[in-house]
């Protein structure tokens, strides 16, 4: 251990509470240490905690940037590092460190954020609060000791008060408590644990944490390792954060393109002088030839207004004059037309009522006929007579057409014929005999119930009944009674109405019945017979008969209609022939009236032909005038509207008027219009070759010479001021040439710091003495194209107003697309870890004159990176400070006891202590190590905070050390 240190800063040990894989875990790391178990059983993470006292975080968002944890398929997440690290709210870290003003503790917990964790810094040794996260008094657990019930942040945040426990909270805060060491400051330095030389600032944490990642990656297994450290601690150790090489290549390029392209919008605004001298004479000679021609227009317009309006009251009189004549003929034409239109109309309405009483009078002529037909019947019963003769032969009509039709006709009315031949025979029967039926068998109360529940059953002849049929009869009807005319069934209203029974009536109803029955039957016998000769018919003789009835059935029909309508034909007849004596009487009197009004009608309109000529004339002089006025408009405000604004106005002066003059103003401006045109083109010419940078204007869409004003007088600014941007882009490039000289200078010097660093680096590895390894070098590796990019820096020229040849900024573009677009990155700016490509030792062996860069043994790259990791931490501490720190060898067991050794001995000298990790003891690690922990044997057997966490390691290590015998 170098003399030079004093004050000593050390991490005791480590201590991990329901948390990752542990129960409860107290690890020491200021001691070599291997840890034993399988693979994935806890041992690297439990190193991976010191991240969280290392760094200066309050939480895990950006986790991979921040902390880096990650296994061999990659980094871990927020949700995964968190979940692990602190799964419960009884999850805690705790690391014991000391200082030279004595021991602390700092213990961390779950924040009250999604993804935040606290601290908690208490000035005593752990042993002093060991109590508040495990109990070692109870026998659980094999005599380990037990869980504490009830643990979490509040109970333990209670009792670390009562020893002075203080929290730590904001990364600012955090710096100044951990970073910076107060020697004479007990209460502002008790907690630091790493004395940063410049207090913890931010290029300082930066090169702190690549400290870390090679402690915990010292055999530097990851290629990036060892350039980034190096790099960052070069740039780390500038005073100013202004210092650090930090080029922007893309605002170089994008500053030349932009000079680049401002001299050639010079040059071609210089070229194009000729063309904007036509435009600007083009365009005056316009303005003024404009504002004479508008003036002479103007003159002209005005003399035309005052004729016009000298004009207008004698023409408003003629024209008044001519409405008047107009108006009486009009009035009398209207009334001729009006009488004409009387007569017309009457002479139709006579027609019309000629045609009606024609019509009227073949009804009434037809109507008298059908009458004589039925003599001695009234209207309704002849209408009945010819309605029922229409069905029956309508039903004929339907037999006749369809077979089938016809023989179920002839059918049915065969079985109503023997249906009504018998029941006829019954009731002939029963009139002529007088004989009895049940219902006259029977009392009052039970025929009339039989009679309403079926009158022709019960009718049947009877002359005696028994004494038991009569009992069961009016057993029977005693069930039925009687509610609002209906027949009522077992206390059920029924729908059968109630018939009362009586004898004489019923002999009556039998009389009418078989007269009835009798027409029916003659019906029927007809019919029958008529089918039977039809059935002997030929096809077309029943077609014949078909086309016949329907012949008949149609005239039965229209007389029917007609009979219906008989009392309004009758009246109809009276009416029309009155009206129609009475029209031809006023047809007289409308024919008069019209060649009266035809008389009249003549002598207005002679009065009115001679105001219209009248009116003619004065209108031929109005369209005269308003001809030359239209003319002179269309030229003002049409062909000549593009000089309708900003042209200064003369005073008005009237002026003669008359064809040659306004033919004389058109051609002016036909000459006009095509010297506006040309200037169109010119500014056009002058746009192509100059384009406005200040807006989109398209000359050809200009309407007006005003439009063009905006042009002209942007670009007589434009050439007014070019000398002057001339001499400001040549006074602009100057100091773009200056800057990138500077820029590539910085870059220049940042090659020199690297070289100085690496020999710094390999001085203090020069007494470094690793198995038959004579002498340590170091080989960095620059950005390809890095040397290239500063040949090219020599070779141009940067001084002067002229820009360097193309030949630089190809170089830099290329030097830039290659290492920053090609690696994704996200911004432009050339930084010194991005420049160092990357680090590898060289090593010359006992017994040659000459360096080899084959790959070395786990353990000569941890003995060399100990004495790398030695030198980069002084650099950032203070003077007289050393701090110790435990150094990550994942499998240990691969190095051999003479490499161990070696290996460990470096670390000593430096203040570092092995913690290794391996899946199985080896006699190396009990011999050169010595002391071990195999977490596969420790385990919460019976107790714990979690079932899934079950690793409990109280810190008593293995050893192969010899022990002193008790018992002698």
């Amino acid at each position: 251990m170098s003399s030079m240190f004093h004050e000593a800063f050390k991490i005791r040990q480590i201590v991990l509470v329901n948390s990752g894989a542990y129960c409860y875990a107290k690890i020491r790391i200021d001691q070599h240490t291997a840890l034993l178990g399988a693979n994935n059983s806890g041992k690297t993470s439990l190193l991976n905690a010191l991240k969280f006292f290392l760094l200066p975080e309050e939480n895990l968002n950006d986790c991979v940037r921040k902390f880096g944890f990650k296994n061999a398929d990659g980094f871990y997440s927020k949700e995964q590092s968190f979940g692990f690290y602190f799964p419960d709210n009884s999850s805690f870290l705790i690391l014991e460190a000391e200082n030279p003003h004595g021991p602390f503790c700092t213990v961390i917990n779950p924040g009250l954020r999604s993804f935040s964790y606290e601290r908690t810094c208490v000035p005593v040794p752990y042993s002093a609060i060991e109590h508040v996260f495990w109990d070692h008094e109870s026998l659980a657990n094999n005599g380990a000791g037990a869980p504490i019930t009830g643990l979490s942040c509040a109970t333990v945040a209670a009792q670390l008060k009562t020893v002075g426990g203080l929290v730590v909270r904001d990364v600012e805060n955090i710096k100044s408590r951990f970073y910076r060491h107060h020697p004479s400051r007990p209460d502002l330095g008790r907690f630091c644990l790493l004395p940063l030389s410049q207090g913890g600032k931010s290029r300082e944490i930066e090169a702190w944490k690549k400290l870390i990642h090679l402690a915990f990656d010292i055999a530097a297994k990851d290629k990036r390792t060892l350039p980034d450290t190096i790099a960052t601690i070069i740039e780390g150790k500038k005073d100013r954060k202004e210092a650090e090489l930090n080029v922007n290549l893309p605002a170089i390029l994008e500053r030349y393109s932009a000079l680049k392209s401002t001299k050639l919008r010079l040059q071609g605004v210089r070229a194009a002088k000729p063309l904007w001298d036509q435009f600007e004479s083009r365009y005056f000679a316009l303005l003024d030839n404009g504002t004479a021609l508008i003036n002479h227009l103007q003159g002209a317009a005005a003399t035309l207004e005052d004729l016009d309006g000298s004009h207008a009251e004698r023409h408003q009189k003629k024209i008044e004059h001519y409405h008047a004549t107009s108006l009486a003929a009009k009035a009398l034409t209207s009334d001729a037309e009006r009488i004409a239109a009387q007569c017309k109309e009457k002479i139709g309405g006579i027609r019309e009522l000629e045609r009606q009483f024609g019509r009227i009078k073949q009804d009434s002529s037809a109507l008298s006929a059908i009458i004589h037909t039925y003599p001695n019947m009234a209207t309704e019963e002849i209408i009945e007579a010819i309605e029922a003769a229409t069905t029956e032969d309508q039903q004929k009509v339907v037999s006749l057409k369809d077979a089938e039709v016809f023989r179920q006709e002839f059918e049915q009315r065969a079985r109503e014929l023997n249906a009504d031949q018998a029941r006829a025979a019954v009731l002939k029967s029963i009139l002529k005999d007088s004989k009895s039926t049940v219902l006259d068998l029977l009392p009052v109360e039970s025929s009339t119930v039989l009679y309403s529940l079926n009158p022709v059953a019960f009718s049947i002849e009877r002359d005696v009944l028994e004494e038991h049929q009569q009992a069961a009869l009016r057993a029977f009807t005693a069930l039925f009674g009687a509610h609002e005319n209906a027949l009522v069934f077992l206390d059920q209203t029924t729908p059968v109405p109630i018939k009362a029974y009586d004898a004489a009536m019923v002999t009556r109803e039998r009389d009418e019945e078989l007269a009835t029955l009798s027409r029916r039957m003659r019906t029927n016998q007809q019919r029958i017979t008529e089918m039977a000769g039809d059935a002997r018919q030929s096809l077309d003789q029943l077609a014949m008969k078909v086309r016949v009835l329907e012949s008949q059935i149609d005239k039965d029909k229209a007389n029917i209609g007609l009979l219906k309508r008989k009392e309004f034909v009758e009246t109809e007849f009276a009416r029309v022939k009155l009206e129609l004596a009475r029209a031809n009487d006023e047809l007289l009197q409308f024919t008069a009236s019209h060649r009266e009004i035809s008389e009249q009608l003549a002598e207005a309109k002679e009065l009115q032909g001679v105001a219209n000529q009248e009116l003619e004339a004065s209108k031929q002089l109005s369209d005269k005038l308003s001809g030359w006025s239209r003319r002179v408009k269309e030229l003002l405000f049409f062909r000549l509207d593009f000089l309708r604004e900003g042209l200064a106005s003369a005073e008005q002066q009237l002026i003669n008027v008359d064809d040659t003059l306004i033919n004389n103003l058109e051609s002016r401006a036909y000459e006009l219009s095509k010297d506006f045109d040309a200037l169109k083109k010119a500014s056009g010419s002058l746009l192509d070759a100059v384009p406005d940078v200040e807006t989109e204007f398209e000359p050809f869409s200009s309407a007006t010479l005003t439009a063009l004003r905006p042009l002209y007088e942007r670009y007589a600014l434009l050439y007014g001021r070019l000398d002057l941007e001339e001499y400001n882009h040549d006074h602009h490039v100057s100091e773009h040439n200056a800057d990138t000289r500077l820029q590539m200078q910085s870059i220049e010097h940042a090659k020199r710091l690297i070289a100085d660093f690496i020999k710094r680096i390999e001085s203090h590895l020069a007494d470094i003495k690793v198995s038959n390894i004579d002498e340590v070098c170091i080989e960095y590796t620059l950005h390809p194209q890095f040397d290239e990019l500063l040949k090219t820096v020599k070779s141009v020229n940067m001084l002067g107003v002229d820009l360097p040849a193309d030949v630089l900024y190809e170089r830099i573009g290329s030097f830039s697309s290659e290492f920053f677009d090609g690696d994704q990155r996200r911004d432009g700016r050339l930084n010194m870890a991005r420049l160092l490509m990357g680090v590898e030792y060289k090593v010359k062996l006992a017994g040659r004159d000459y360096f080899t860069s084959e790959s070395q043994s786990t353990g000569t790259s941890v003995m060399i990176n100990s004495r790398l990791l030695a030198f980069l931490l002084k650099e950032l501490l203070q003077v007289d400070t050393q701090v110790s720190l435990p150094l990550l060898i994942d499998e240990i067991s691969n190095l051999d006891a003479k490499n161990l050794g070696a290996a460990r001995d470096i670390a000593e000298a430096d203040g570092f202590f092995i913690f290794g990790a391996t899946p199985d003891l080896t006699p190396n690690i009990g011999k050169v190590i010595g002391n071990y922990v195999n977490l596969d044997y420790f385990r919460a057997n019976e107790l714990s905070y979690n079932r899934e966490r079950t690793i409990l390691y109280t810190g008593i290590n293995e050893s192969l050390t010899a022990t002193v015998d008790r018992s002698a």
